[in-house]
């Protein structure tokens, strides 16, 4: 695209611009520049010593143009920088997320060091961002090198002071570990985390870590270290805050008792150098100035986009937020922020007289009193040929013959090329001279751009997906931060919980706990039962225990060697018999079915998918992968794609979708509501433009006239794709050969409705999806039939919800209203209670009076409902007050506040979903879970609460699944009597008793019973030697019984040494007690694998007891005898060697390679 960027560009602007850089005009005015036209004219203009901010109407805009013009930009050597807008308004009591920030001190820090040509895109909002001043961000910016002389306190008190967050483990931007001399942290200057390992105080080695693994990746000879905050946090800068404060409050008066308590505390913490939430709101009062991004950028060229829209913003801005701040103030109800006391210095257009300024209109631009230089440029937008492509090639053939130059973008460029050659026979061409002289011609460049133009008196024309297909570039994310990690374990152990033991039990965790006896030290996890009787269970019987899941309120903790463990064991395998008959059936019935196998992917299936505008997580690719498998086999699919809202489901059937209708057949997509029939319509249709596929929707948004028309398309062939309602289950619909069903929420639809679904299922392909997470080995358990798809990877920029749990406030609810509204979003407020509603919209219309504000709920007629949810679908209201009907489905990018009345009484699944419905776009979204605090909260609403609370991390999904199963048990999956079994034994020891049952009904091919395979026997090795982990090695107790977790699973020597290597990088050179824990643990495998049933040491001997099918060959006691002579003992199945000074586990090492000799 690089090269046409001159024969596109404006040679009027481009000699105004001049003009610009050489101080001959202070501004000039352009009108006529939108959308690719600037970008393309911007980057022609950029030269080596160059530098531009580019400043947006709102942070949308700003982050759609800065991925254009990186893109025209390709590889040229400029500098393309984006500054976001802090993700906190400013009078929210919270702070920006860390990956806001980050992304702004690495830009800043880019702004700093750079001294060639730069383009950084931003937009109004970020203007006006308290943030950390250049001097500050430069001194405090550091660079480690190997060799550097630093301790590991120092490097601690400076990742502390820089706002880094000290956790067990690295997993996100902002994170940093001590783990004695190895320091991690994850700086914004990288996509990887450092790990820094110090020999006494030098530097000895700097790798990069993958935070998934958290195995180090590659060496490096030095990294960077940036601030995670815009508060540079020691001694000398908190006492002078806390100064500049206390002067402040001297000329204000704060009449509120509560926002005076406030202050005192936020001072206290400053003081302590205790970092809080809202802390920005300070920035000034550390720094003795408010620094913003202009002061960063005094020797940039400022062009303003859409000067009349920039200011209707900053009037928005200044009224909405403004005046809220001075009548808050007044009345002793906000805090006072210095840094929004001068916001009237940026007003707008004042602040365009501080740079060197280009205005830049898409249209005609207004009459102003300034004298600019005024550049008109004639560029109209091309028709769209939207539903009209057989004429693409005709129009294209004109357009040359008639002596334009054309240039087509598009990100379907094979497509394209075939239209235009089977249509005319044109091929795509490029003159050796390109420039206005040059000879008319057509050509395709791959690259999304957001729309066209022509130039009538040049004859250059510039089409893109937005004129072929009515796509419009989509935005992705441009650098990602992580906000959180995936999940590695849904059932870490704390102390307090409860746990499962398959021998003694249901007990209480109460944490490791290290015992010395007789020399001898070890670690094990204590367990406390009925009457306070304590169990010490060592780390190699980790598989006989489970965290209990469950729900807690009705659990009896057993009591040590009493009779109702065994009895309740026993009546649940009874119990499992029946559930496990019906999967044995159901699942030989799926064996035996036949379905179509469709070929591999085509080439039209590999253009369609390259157009997807994000990058793929690993997740997504996986469930892709095992979608098209299924399509691929001979058997029918039956196939569930579980994920969280907004996780990428839909490209999964997408993808699915097209691979079935290139072949020939149809898809129905079946909904439970028609705004999403509606969503899912504009989805499809958007993403098949390009090719011949005929998509339509079924639903009472259709007339009559239209849904017959619909009905014999499908009956017919001629619609290949359908997305409709239950009116989908309706006894006229007839398809010719319908190859694929894919069902969205099914759990969403009646009893009815889900007999005919199964009717629609026989012999066809079925991929069904859902939001409501559903942990894998309960699904399969249950089920036994359907594949499962777990999507739990957070996609591109998405950001978590800032959730809050509190008690109801009139206050809180305005303020979070006011805030969202001010920056032009919508609201979702729930109530569970249809009979408040009313009360509730009274309220609501006396604190916010001017929003518009819909009611709706369950009890509506549902054209009503529909009609409601489709206004706020479009924007036409800004409040939806409504009951938990709203709870899965509607995908509102604009909707990113969501406030919850009376929260105690809704489930924990359900919360997470009504969180789902904000946080769809890469806007801070919010929750505000409101309970009553007149009723004593029961301790399960409690612990939801405080779930919904804690998990906050992007993909939580089946953590909270988990934990719903934890606290009200499983009774919602199972039948009663069912529920009653998990909630005797829990959860996964419930599932290996149902797997047993299985196994034990299963028949083999002569119709015999299978027995189930017997468990093999463990080893027991029990050594007089001190063989743990101590704490100060691995400080954090989860990730310990993590690692002892996984040296009791290993199988061989060689996933030991694989754990020792990644222990050693994780945490440095191991001490003497994990040195000899890795020796027991490999002899335990390599004794098991030679039927060693326990290896014991008593004070004179080492005992090796063998298995009772183990024969001992001569060969091997010959060597034995020939090494220990009349120390050996040879018994049945044991062999004795007496000790004498011999190390046991040297003894027992040595003892087990003279069996393995040949």
């Amino acid at each position: 695209m690089r090269e046409y960027i001159p024969l596109l560009s404006s040679k009027k602007f481009q000699i105004a611009t001049q003009a610009l850089k050489e101080g001959k005009v202070k501004s000039i005015l352009a009108e006529g520049l939108s959308g690719s036209d600037l970008s393309i004219n911007l980057a022609n203009i950029s030269s080596i010593e160059d530098k531009y901010a580019i400043v947006c109407p709102d942070e949308q805009t700003a982050l759609r143009f800065f991925q254009e013009l990186d893109s025209v930009l390709e590889d040229a050597p400029i500098n393309r920088l984006f500054f976001p807008a802090s993700d906190a308004p400013p009078l929210d009591k919270t702070s920006p997320s860390i990956s806001s920030i980050s992304w702004q001190i690495s830009t800043l820090y880019q702004v700093l060091i750079n001294p060639g040509a730069t383009i950084l895109v931003t937009s109004l909002q970020a203007l006006y961002d308290c943030i950390i001043p250049p001097d500050v961000l430069q001194n405090q910016a550091m660079i480690i090198s190997r060799g550097d002389l630093l301790s590991v306190p120092k490097l601690k008190q400076k990742l502390v002071e820089l706002g880094y967050k000290i956790e067990a483990q690295v997993e996100k931007v902002g994170d940093a570990a001590l783990r004695g001399g190895i320091i991690d942290f994850f700086s914004p200057s990288s996509d990887l985390p450092y790990r820094i390992e110090f020999d006494v105080d030098v530097i000895d080695t700097i790798r990069q870590v993958d935070p998934e693994t958290q195995l180090s990746v590659k060496q490096v000879e030095s990294c960077l270290l940036l601030p995670v905050s815009h508060i540079f946090l020691d001694e000398q800068i908190s006492q002078e805050a806390v100064s500049r404060i206390d002067m402040f409050m001297l000329t204000v008066s704060i009449q509120n008792s509560e926002m005076r308590e406030t202050l005192k505390k936020d001072k206290d913490h400053i003081n302590n150098l205790v970092r809080f939430t809202g802390m920005e709101h300070y920035i000034p009062f550390f720094y003795g100035k408010a620094t913003r991004l202009l002061d960063y950028i005094k020797d940039y060229m400022i062009a303003w986009v859409e000067p009349d829209r920039i200011s209707d913003t900053y009037e928005r801005f200044r009224r909405d937020t403004m005046d809220v701040y001075v009548n808050g103030i007044k009345k002793g109800e906000l805090l006072p922020q210095k840094e929004l006391d001068d916001i009237e210095r940026l007003e707008f257009p004042h602040i365009t007289r501080h740079n060197p300024s280009m205005l830049i209109y898409s249209m005609k631009a207004p009459d102003s009193p300034q004298k600019n230089k005024v550049v008109t440029i004639q560029h109209s937008q091309p028709d769209p040929m939207v539903g009209k492509l057989q004429d693409v090639a005709s129009f294209i053939s004109g357009k040359v013959q008639g002596g334009y130059k054309i240039v087509i973008a598009t990100k379907q460029p094979g497509r394209v090329k075939e239209l235009i050659e089977l249509q005319d026979g044109l091929v795509p061409s490029k003159p050796e001279k390109l420039d206005e002289e040059s000879a008319p011609f057509f050509d395709i460049v791959n690259m999304s751009l957001e729309r066209g133009f022509e130039d009538r008196r040049r004859k250059i024309l510039l089409l893109t997906d937005n004129e072929l297909f009515g796509w419009r570039r989509r935005i992705g994310a441009t650098k990602r931060y992580r906000g959180g990690s995936p999940i590695k374990s849904v059932d870490e152990l704390h102390p307090g919980d409860l746990l499962v033991h398959l021998t003694f039990g249901i007990g209480i965790y109460r944490g490791l706990k290290t015992v010395t006896a007789a020399g001898i030290t070890k670690e094990y996890l204590q367990v406390e039962y009925a009457k306070g009787d304590k169990l010490y269970i060592p780390p190699e019987r980790l598989p006989l225990i489970h965290k209990y899941l469950g729900n807690p309120e009705t659990v009896t903790i057993n009591k040590l060697g009493g009779r109702e463990w065994p009895e309740a064991l026993a009546r649940v395998a009874r119990g499992t018999k029946d559930i496990a008959a019906e999967l044995i059936r159901l699942y030989a019935r799926r064996e035996m079915s036949k379905g179509y196998s469709f070929e591999e992917d085509t080439i039209w299936q590999q253009e369609m998918e390259s157009a997807f505008p994000y990058e793929e997580t690993t997740d997504q690719l996986k469930a892709i992968m095992e979608v098209k498998h299924d399509l691929e086999r001979s058997k029918p699919m039956d196939r569930l794609v579980c994920g969280d809202v907004g996780y990428g489901k839909t490209e999964v059937a997408i993808r699915a979708a097209f691979k079935v209708i290139v072949a020939g057949k149809q898809v129905a997509i079946l909904v439970p509501t028609t705004i999403l029939a509606l969503q899912h319509y504009n989805t499809f249709k958007e993403r098949f433009a390009p090719f011949p596929i005929k998509v339509e929707q079924l639903s009472r948004f259709k007339g009559k006239t239209s849904q017959k028309k619909v009905v014999e398309g499908i009956t017919d062939g001629s619609i290949e794709m359908v997305i409709g309602t239950h009116r989908l289950l309706q006894s006229d619909i007839k398809f010719k050969d319908l190859g694929l069903l894919i069902i969205d929420e099914e759990q969403r639809f009646g009893v009815e409705d889900k007999e005919k679904i199964k009717k629609l299922k026989e012999n066809i392909d079925v991929l069904t999806l859902t939001a409501t997470p559903i942990p894998r080995t309960l699904e399969m358990a249950l089920t036994g039939v359907r594949e499962i798809s777990q999507i739990n990877s957070s996609p591109e920029g998405r950001k978590p919800v800032k959730t809050y749990v509190q008690a109801y406030s009139e206050t809180a609810a305005k303020e979070a209203i006011e805030i969202e509204l001010a920056r032009g979003g919508q609201v979702y407020y729930v109530n569970n209670r249809i009979q408040g509603l009313g009360s509730i919209m009274w309220k609501l219309k006396k604190i916010v009076p001017n929003a518009r504000i819909a009611i709706a709920h369950g009890q509506m007629d549902s054209d009503e409902l529909e009609d409601i949810m489709l206004s706020f679908y479009k924007g036409e209201i800004d409040i939806l007050l409504c009951t938990t009907i709203i709870e899965s489905g509607l995908d509102i990018p604009t909707a990113n506040t969501i406030i919850v009345e009376n929260a105690q009484n809704l489930g924990l699944a359900q919360m997470y979903q009504l969180r789902g419905r904000v946080g769809r776009s890469e806007k801070r979204a919010y929750a505000y879970f409101f309970y009553n605090s007149e009723e004593a909260l029961t301790e399960t609403a409690r612990m939801r609460l405080e779930a919904i609370r804690d998990f906050v991390d992007l993909g939580a999904g089946l953590k909270i699944a988990m934990r719903d199963l934890e606290i009200r048990g499983a009774g919602n999956m199972l039948g009663a009597e069912q529920s009653g079994h998990i909630a005797a034994v829990g959860y996964d020891l419930y599932l290996r008793l149902l797997e047993d049952a299985k196994k034990q009904l299963q028949k083999s091919h002569d119709g015999k019973p299978i027995r189930p395979e017997a468990p093999p026997q463990e080893c027991n090795v029990d050594l007089r030697v001190s063989g743990f982990i101590p704490e100060h090695y691995v400080p954090d107790e989860a990730l310990r019984i993590d690692c002892y977790q996984r040296l009791v699973s290993a199988e061989t020597t060689n996933q030991v040494k694989s754990i020792e290597h990644e222990l050693q990088d994780r945490f440095g050179r191991p001490p003497p007690e994990v040195e000899s824990l890795y020796e027991l643990v490999k002899i335990r495998v390599l004794a098991q694998s030679m039927g060693i049933n326990s290896i014991v040491e008593d004070n004179l001997t080492l005992n090796f007891h063998f298995g009772p099918n183990v024969k001992l060959r001569e060969d091997f006691l010959d060597r034995l005898v020939a090494r220990f002579g009349e120390r050996t003992t040879v018994r049945p199945n044991m062999i004795r060697i007496r000790k004498q000074r011999d190390n046991p586990v040297k003894l027992a090492r040595e003892f087990i390679e003279l069996a393995c000799e040949d």
